[in-house]
């Protein structure tokens, strides 16, 4: 039955969406939950009261409504499954928990504001998808900020719901908006919430984890097909008999970005112990800051060396295939530039990276 809900409730969504009409007259299903959220957040989160009970009354909070969210899910779903096709009314309500025709829309109105009203247009666009300043952006980085916040967005918008969705149903969808609501809302490093939404931040991160890898393999999975047919196509429509050359030329392509992403991973791995070591010496800690980073950058640099080695291997006899080596080098370097670069000139954007990469750090630990 969840397959066929989900099913119904992705149609639902990208034919007609959450009415605006519904938004305006009684709210969204997810405004509900944050109005929730709020009203046991401001009752609960005191400033007078001391971090280990402030973190033991957001645990106490996000079981409320967690629980709240459930049981209400659980018998909304199971009464109108008992009525004639209630299936499609639990549809209906399901696809409000998916963003797919909203992510879209949202993204679409950047670039129409872009095309009409240039990049003044695009900044007031884009500043409703987006958490940061937008005023200082050109038309590029408007369109950047467009697209990052559409593949950031995919993954908790849509994957993670719909996983869920198939999981457990409408209650499974429900709950877990629930406790990303909550995450945006009280899971926070600052001084109100750092204690009071940690637990939020860290189930938010264990309940997305499937969906970001399911979000990385559908990325690979809907360019694997569309390259091999172009590969086969091409092979076909010009009657060369060497059809599989194509084929070995994009395993090759796939190979050598393999290469390049290894080497910037590995790149990353020892800034982040230099990092640490240079700025946040006091949450140093010996195996995520040094001993893990140093595993990760013996494990990708030995994969680089096997491919290398086997380079004529993965040829298949195209020898030339060999300077994709020199671009993925000639790329790598150019990245490491661009990071000086960061460094000595824009100190702003090479600061955010930094901290970007301790607070991806610190939800890890």
């Amino acid at each position: 039955m969840t397959v066929t809900l989900t099913l119904a409730a992705l149609l639902i969504d990208a034919v007609v969406g959450y009415p605006d009409r519904l938004v305006r007259s009684i709210g969204h299903p997810v405004s509900w939950i944050g109005r929730l959220i709020g009203a046991l957040e401001r009752y609960c989160n005191r400033d007078s009261t001391e971090p280990v009970q402030r973190r033991a009354l957001g645990i106490i909070t996000l079981l409320l409504v967690v629980t709240v969210v459930a049981v209400a899910a659980f018998v909304i779903e199971r009464g109108l499954l008992l009525l004639p096709f209630g299936v499609i009314g639990v549809a209906f309500l399901a696809s409000a928990l998916i963003a797919q025709r909203s992510l879209h829309e949202h993204v679409a109105d950047v670039a129409d504001a872009l095309e009409k009203t240039g990049a003044e247009g695009g900044r007031e666009a884009v500043s409703h998808i987006v958490g940061r300043d937008t005023g200082a952006l050109d038309e590029a980085g408007v369109a950047r900020a467009a697209i990052e916040s559409l593949a950031e967005n995919f993954s908790d918008g849509v994957v993670a719901p719909v996983f869920w969705m198939l999981i457990a149903g409408l209650p499974g969808a429900a709950v877990y908006k629930a406790i990303n609501t909550a995450d945006s809302m009280i899971g926070h490093r600052t001084p109100r919430h750092r204690d009071f939404g940690l637990v939020a931040a860290k189930l938010d991160d264990l309940v997305n984890l499937p969906a970001s890898r399911l979000s990385a393999l559908l990325a690979t999975l809907a360019k694997g097909p569309v390259a091999i047919v172009l590969a086969f196509g091409f092979g076909e429509g010009t009657g060369d008999p060497g059809t599989n050359a194509y084929i070995y030329l994009y395993g090759l392509m796939a190979v050598m970005g393999v290469v390049i992403i290894l080497c910037v991973q590995a790149l990353v791995s020892v800034a982040i112990i230099n990092y640490f070591r240079t700025h946040h010496a006091g949450e140093h800690n010996w195996w995520t800051t040094t001993i893990a980073p140093s595993i990760s950058v013996v494990g990708q640099m030995y994969v680089v060396y096997l491919a290398i080695k086997n380079i004529d291997f993965l040829a298949t006899g195209v020898h030339w295939i060999r300077y994709l080596l020199i671009i993925d080098l000639l790329v790598f370097l150019v990245g490491v530039g661009m990071a000086f670069y960061f460094k000595s000139n824009d100190r702003a954007r090479y600061e955010t990276i930094g901290r970007l990469v301790n607070d991806e750090l610190d939800q890890v630990v």
